[in-house]
């Protein structure tokens, strides 16, 4: 758990808040602040949220290693179908993981029929492959 408080002049201004889940593979980004820092505050917390997903992913799980399927697949364009070829992946739903992929991580996104990769999900995947 981290908590962080951001003061001007002594005076708190934000407040940045992680914390683990204790019971899933999953981390929670919160930011609280002036409505006049809002601006500021989205692009600590894409700075931060990036870092989280680089750094505490653990990238030896089932999930982690069919996202990274999934970023690859989409890296040379949009597609209509994913697939998922592979033993390991047998008790992953497809479905959840687009869900988790594109609501909750922000890594891919669908339009019309298609999903695509996003910013996030292309950095993601750089990283990925330059760590391996």
């Amino acid at each position: 758990m981290l908590l962080l408080r951001v003061l001007e002049k002594g005076i708190p201004a934000a407040t940045v808040f992680v914390r683990n889940s204790g019971t899933e593979d999953k981390l929670a980004l919160y930011l609280r602040g002036r409505a006049d820092l809002s601006g500021h505050l989205e692009t600590l917390a894409e700075k931060i949220y990036t870092f989280l997903l680089l750094s505490f992913k653990d990238k030896n799980s089932p999930m982690a290693q069919a996202e990274k399927l999934v970023l690859k697949c989409l890296e040379d364009g949009a597609k209509q179908k994913i697939e998922l070829k592979h033993e390991i992946f047998t008790k992953i739903s497809l479905e959840r993981l687009l869900l988790e992929m594109s609501s909750r991580q922000k890594l891919i996104r669908k339009e019309g029929d298609c999903w695509s990769i996003t910013e996030m999900g292309r950095i993601c995947s750089n990283y990925s492959e330059r760590s391996e």
